[in-house]
């Protein structure tokens, strides 16, 4: 297994558009979204075709908007802790999806993330890494499927690395502009596969 895919599920799932409850938005004009331990409230805006979601707080910035013909586009901007201590922001953008019965598929999604990571002693010092995402969701076999080629950037980086209580959404729009330096050409990649079994996103044998 390629090193670049012993990272649990969670590193990379968190590019997955959150979509559960969209249907449960008719007849009403806020609809909240849980996403990642946090709850978003969403203002909804109905036109003549679609229905668009939009909504913030200190944990994840979100935008949905969803067509008569049962596609959507989505980008969310997520910050959260993962297990280990590590906190991770992310953008994650899918342009052309499409609902397939009870789940969504879709084509070039993009995701960036930055990835903190605290050293044993303290908060103050760690070291920190970019990863750039490329992916794909499916339904097969009725199971739905999320494959994505991951490019990391190569050694973790102690200028890279801010305090966690320090990431901020706001600040996204600057970090962002990294990855256009980190990844001007993308190195080799990993692809992984995860499934959906029992509400869990759990790493396919073959990745």
């Amino acid at each position: 297994m390629s090193d670049l895919c012993r990272y649990s599920a969670l590193d990379y799932s968190f590019a997955i558009p959150p979509i559960e409850g969209w249907e449960t938005a008719v007849g009403t004009n806020i609809i909240n979204i849980e996403i990642f331990g946090t709850t978003v409230p969403c203002t909804i805006e109905k036109g003549n075709n679609y229905v668009r979601f939009t909504g913030a707080n200190h944990k994840a910035d979100l935008d949905f908007t969803l067509f008569d013909d049962d596609s959507f586009s989505y980008t969310g901007t997520i910050l959260f802790e993962k297990t280990d201590g590590s906190m991770i922001m992310v953008e994650s953008s899918l342009e052309e999806g499409e609902i397939s019965g009870d789940f969504i598929s879709g084509t070039d999604g993009i995701a960036r993330a930055w990835e903190v990571i605290p050293s044993s002693e303290d908060n103050e010092t760690g070291t920190a890494r970019l990863l750039y995402l490329t992916y794909e969701i499916s339904t097969e076999e009725d199971v739905p499927t999320f494959t994505a080629d991951i490019f990391v950037q190569a050694d973790p980086d102690s200028s890279l690395y801010v305090a966690p209580s320090e990431l901020d959404l706001d600040d996204w729009v600057e970090k962002r502009e990294l990855f256009d330096k980190a990844f001007p050409n993308p190195p080799s990649s990993a692809e992984v596969t995860y499934t959906l079994n029992n509400g869990v996103w759990e790493l396919s044998q073959n990745s």
